[in-house]
């Protein structure tokens, strides 16, 4: 099940264009204490994505950039309530 968190990361992702991870965290807020925490934190649930193989990473350029996957497309659509 996706949370509100990993609802809002998905969402401001699509399978076409490239965000770093910085753009992710600009968009998507976890913690308020600074900007790299707050980074930190959205680069541990991308990863978190990635391993449901709902996000892509591109590790090979930097910096590192996501795009979202068809799977990751799906789960949005249905609300994050079933398990893929």
């Amino acid at each position: 099940m996706l949370t509100e968190t990993d609802r809002g990361i998905l969402k401001c992702l699509d399978e076409f264009t490239r965000f770093a991870t910085k753009d992710v965290a600009e968009r998507v807020v976890i913690t308020r204490a600074d900007k790299r925490a707050n980074s930190a934190l959205v680069r541990q649930r991308l990863i978190g994505l990635q391993l449901d193989g709902l996000v892509q990473s591109f590790a090979d350029r930097k910096p590192m950039s996501w795009i979202r996957t068809a799977r990751g497309t799906a789960a949005l659509a249905i609300g994050g309530q079933e398990q893929i």
